[in-house]
């Protein structure tokens, strides 16, 4: 209960809302493998996104019958509207979750993912976070952000031993079910 704590504190969060998991990619496959998709959904993640995040969305879309967008962002990032620009232009009537990553494994740039949340939420579309690689090294909260849910894991920048990955999810996107 104190390392949900000390964790709540630094992502300004609930603890209620916290879920300690393994790791990041433990967190996204919670998340991923609940949602029930039908044929046409679709998924969005970036072309650069973690390959264990790219592998966990391509078997939930493909045993849902659902489509993973590939979202071709610019590298390197020189403007912030080109990425904004080539996330929103994926969206479509039929994309039910984005996934962000806000500082991308690959390049280990940070990426503008605000406004891309503000855009999903005003369309009522769920957004997940994977905060692997800024979680201690930038200030995170959660409620600003206004994402569905935020994975990360404590070891990378936290210092913290391996197996410490967390979820925080919005207390309406808490329906989780064992996988």
């Amino acid at each position: 209960q104190q390392n949900k704590q000390a964790l709540a504190t630094k992502i300004n969060a609930n603890v209620k809302d916290i879920a300690l998991t393994t790791s990041t990619t433990d967190s996204m496959n919670a998340i991923l493998r609940t949602l029930v998709l039908i044929p046409g959904d679709e998924i969005l993640i970036d072309m650069h996104a973690y390959i264990s995040h790219r592998h966990v969305a391509e078997f939930v879309s493909n045993r849902g019958g659902a489509r993973l967008v590939k979202v071709y962002s610019p590298f390197p990032i020189w403007k912030k509207q080109d990425y904004i620009d080539a996330y929103i232009d994926a969206i479509t009537p039929r994309t039910r979750l984005v996934i962000l990553e806000d500082i991308c494994s690959s390049h280990g740039l940070e990426v503008p993912i605000e406004p891309i949340i503000d855009y999903c939420k005003s369309r009522r579309i769920q957004v997940l976070v994977a905060g692997a690689n800024s979680f201690a090294v930038r200030k995170v909260d959660v409620h600003r952000l206004g994402a569905n849910w935020y994975v990360g894991s404590c070891h990378k920048w936290g210092l913290a031993m391996k197996g410490t990955g967390f979820i925080w999810a919005k207390e309406d996107s808490q329906n989780l079910r064992p996988t």
